[in-house]
């Protein structure tokens, strides 16, 4: 057998395995019909973080009063309210401003607005402005009187506030 026919077999061979496992598939006809966008997120890979473009997302938990989590591309994130400070658990109101956001957002589907320079804070969570079914989120727990607006600084009690 020469090599050339050796050659030429295993080509042919890799492209019907290729195709077997779904790695080559034939180019689109001009009658194909191409599939309609989705609001699935857009994401920006980095060497350490993944960055969200997209805007809107569902709830699927609360953890705190100002922190909730959403998922993405099968992954749980954590997302900030900029700005706001919430009672720490154990705190006064503590449990009132958890109950609101709950009450607000989980399970809905809210709008993301990266306002901040810092995307993330310096536990890996989204500082983003927070709106559902256009009401700003974070300023009706201000409002409420159920949070402070965010200082920077050490970490204090919010009970002192």
């Amino acid at each position: 057998m020469s090599k050339h026919f050796i050659l030429t077999g295993l080509l042919i061979a890799a492209l019907f395995l290729g195709v077997a496992l779904g790695r080559w598939t034939a180019p689109p006809t001009a009658d194909a019909v191409a599939p309609a966008p989705t609001a699935a997120p857009v994401l920006t890979e980095t060497e350490d973080t993944r960055v969200i473009t997209a805007r809107s997302y569902e709830v699927v938990r609360v953890i705190d009063g100002d922190t909730f989590k959403v998922l993405y591309d099968g992954d749980l994130t954590s997302v900030r309210l900029l700005d706001i400070n919430a009672p720490e658990r154990g705190d006064p109101k503590a449990d009132a401003a958890t109950n609101e956001l709950r009450r607000m957002i989980d399970g809905q589907t809210v709008e993301l607005e990266f306002a901040a320079a810092r995307r993330r804070d310096n536990f890996g969570r989204l500082l983003c402005r927070v709106t559902v079914d256009g009401v700003d989120v974070g300023q009706h727990l201000l409002d409420a009187g159920l949070v402070s607006v965010y200082q920077p600084g050490p970490r204090r009690s919010n009970a002192s506030q």
